[in-house]
């Protein structure tokens, strides 16, 4: 018996995986800019324990908690933008990293 012969028509080899390398890219950057956005987060949260130690005349000891942030974060700047790719075509590689970035900034300048 003899086999048909199916052509796959879709697209090449390299051109999936220059696509895969472009997202793996993207999400490394993500987990990336999760972590810095964790940074400064628990950097904030110390200075702002301290100064609240100081205006009650204790000395300024405190800490961040770095246990639930840290893998909660980096899965949520990673699961968004999975949402968001499935919502509208690679609208999450976008929204995700200015989110991120005017958190951040949105953060450091409130506090100065």
């Amino acid at each position: 018996m003899m086999m048909p012969n199916f052509r796959f028509s879709g697209p090449s080899s390299a051109a999936v995986d220059q696509t895969r390398q472009a997202a793996m890219t993207w999400y490394l950057s993500l987990v990336f800019l999760a972590l810095i956005s964790c940074g400064v987060g628990f950097a904030l949260e110390t200075v702002t324990g301290n100064i609240g130690h100081i205006k009650n005349g204790r000395e300024p000891n405190t800490g961040a908690a770095i246990l639930p942030t840290i893998p909660v974060i980096p899965a949520m700047y990673l699961l968004a933008p999975l949402g968001l790719n499935h919502l509208h075509h690679n609208s999450g590689y976008m929204a995700v990293p200015v989110y991120g970035v005017a958190s951040i900034a949105i953060r450091v300048v409130q506090y100065r």
